[in-house]
């Protein structure tokens, strides 16, 4: 199945070529680097990066309408590669601005078939939705233009993709502010083999067949760990 593998990414803004390789400024370029945070929408929402460099490689700007008003949604995509092997990728998506009317709910708050959600509120003016998914990580048809171009990104720099990544999501609604995020982690990095089939639903990652994968098992576990501490920090970027 092609789910979920919709949403968007981080970016901080690049700077001048005099800049150092990493920026700190509000509208992330792609091939702009970048370690700790990335701001992609409102200069107040810095989204958190875990560790390392991460570069973007996927830009896009799509508008919402909120009622009579109309909102830009930043989108971003940044890979974390090294010696030439992918480790992670993120996509965010982030609002340009503050929107006192809210945003639309969120159906992957109300997803039931993943190894882990938690649903703290699924508002217009307030949400807080997290969970963690293994996801077929791959392109398809209609897909985002960031999402194209990390595609592209991938390819044109030999750059392998697994079959299937594992996503700790996070929908999150505060103080005006919309950001959704989702990073992916390639458990091929930590010597964990790849799944027999790559579908979502005959995956070995799946939640009611993981449990004949031991080591897949621990990974999801340790990625629901990670997703329930790394919680604090992107509330705390998004409720400013």
């Amino acid at each position: 199945m092609k789910r979920l593998l919709v949403v968007a990414i981080a970016a901080m803004v690049v700077a001048a070529q005099s800049s150092p390789s990493w920026s700190k400024t509000s509208h992330a370029k792609v091939g702009s680097k970048h370690r700790s945070s990335i701001k992609i929408g409102n200069s107040d929402v810095a989204i958190p990066l875990p560790g390392g460099e991460w570069k973007v490689i996927g830009s896009d700007v799509s508008v919402w309408s909120i009622g009579a008003k109309k909102i830009n949604i930043n989108k971003r995509a940044l890979a974390k590669v090294v010696d030439g092997k992918l480790h992670g990728v993120i996509y965010v998506q982030s609002s340009d601005r503050r929107s006192v009317r809210g945003y639309n709910a969120d159906k992957f708050c109300d997803r039931k078939n993943i190894h882990h959600i938690v649903n703290n509120g699924n508002y217009k003016k307030d949400r807080d939705c997290w969970g963690v998914n293994h996801n077929r990580f791959n392109l398809w048809d209609k897909a985002p233009k960031y999402i194209n171009q990390s595609f592209s990104w991938f390819g044109k720099n030999n750059i392998h993709t697994p079959a299937n990544m594992i996503a700790v999501m996070y929908s999150v609604v505060g103080g005006g502010n919309y950001a959704k995020i989702i990073y992916f982690f390639n458990p091929e990095i930590e010597g964990i083999s790849p799944p027999t089939y790559a579908e979502w639903g005959s995956s070995d990652w799946h939640p009611t067949k993981i449990n004949q994968f031991p080591k897949k098992q621990v990974y999801v576990k340790k990625k629901i760990a990670w997703g329930k501490r790394w919680h604090k920090k992107v509330l705390s970027a998004v409720n400013k």
